[in-house]
């Protein structure tokens, strides 16, 4: 099969639509993750929350710090 100039816009809007589906939602919510994060990593909350957070994760072997990824993520998609 040849594929024409004419073709091409259609055909690669095809093979892009879904990922594109997939990725521009988790953008949408991993971006400004990142962005509140960093803010809470550079004003030292992270720390402080990871030492709040350290008796509910010690007992699995995790480190406090990791509370906060516990805390944020959906634990209904996890179960």
């Amino acid at each position: 099969m040849i594929i024409t100039f004419q073709q091409l816009p259609i055909i690669l809007s095809n093979i892009f639509k879904e990922p594109l589906s997939v990725a521009l939602p988790l953008y949408r919510i991993i971006i400004p993750m990142i962005i509140v994060v960093k803010i809470l990593k550079e004003i030292g909350a992270v720390e402080i929350l990871g030492q709040w957070m350290a008796p509910l994760m010690g007992p699995v072997g995790l480190p406090g710090s990791m509370g906060l990824v516990w805390a944020a993520t959906d634990r209904k998609s996890v179960v």
